[in-house]
């Protein structure tokens, strides 16, 4: 499931970057027009948009346009934000990019910001930055799942830092000295882990995502 909310939304960007509207509107600088076509995506809340932008290529990589409401984020310097670094790097590279979770310095919870060129015959002409709220949907999909009495599942980057947890307070978080932390990295999908946790022993199955930065983790 978690893969297919990924391969959705790298959908959902490569088609407006795509839209040969888009371009024109870029092209003609009518950047508040293009805020309603930034909308659509960001107003479906299936979608779990945090914001939906598109910044140029002035040396501030300055957002001109949002999806937000009354055109919040517009003006902001991209620049100036640490973690839209690789994501700048790649769009003027001319490469879709999906960063590593981090915090939102707006919602304060875990998000991933996925950019990509938009071109004009070739020629990059600005870069859409399209920030999902990871956290939140990962959230979504477990909150009401238990394995057994007591299990349940979570979601790690490969780092082993949490993207969603049961214990919403887990989100975040390092787990990479955690007591299971090596055998995660190293075991193969589906094989079982077993640990002692205090009194108990509990056992863990992963499963790796091939396509993006991802473990899916069952704990009983």
């Amino acid at each position: 499931v978690m893969e297919n909310y990924f391969d959705s939304r790298q959908q959902d960007i490569s088609k407006f970057v795509e839209d040969q509207e888009v371009v024109s509107l870029i092209k003609q600088n009518s950047w508040s027009l293009l805020d309603q076509y930034l909308a659509v995506y960001y107003s479906n809340q299936a979608n779990y948009y945090e914001n939906n932008f598109i910044f140029t290529l002035d040396p501030d990589y300055t957002v001109m346009a949002s999806g937000l409401p009354k055109r919040a984020s517009v003006g902001l310097k991209m620049r100036e934000v640490p973690f839209a670094k690789e994501n700048i790097e790649a769009g003027v590279n001319g490469k879709m990019y999906f960063s590593k979770i981090h915090i939102s310095p707006i919602t304060f919870t875990p998000v991933i910001l996925i950019s990509a060129p938009i071109k004009d015959n070739g020629k990059i002409i600005a870069i859409a930055g399209f920030a999902i709220k990871i956290g939140e949907f990962g959230y979504s999909l477990i909150q009401n799942v238990n394995i057994g009495s007591n299990g349940f599942p979570f979601f790690l980057t490969k780092d082993l830092v949490v993207i969603a947890h049961k214990d919403s307070k887990q989100a975040m978080s390092d787990k990479s000295n955690a007591d299971y932390a090596r055998s995660v990295l190293e075991a193969d999908s589906d094989l079982p882990i077993n640990f002692r946790e205090d009194d108990s022993i509990r056992f863990l199955k992963k499963k790796s995502s091939s396509k993006y930065d991802l473990i899916v983790v069952s704990d009983i």
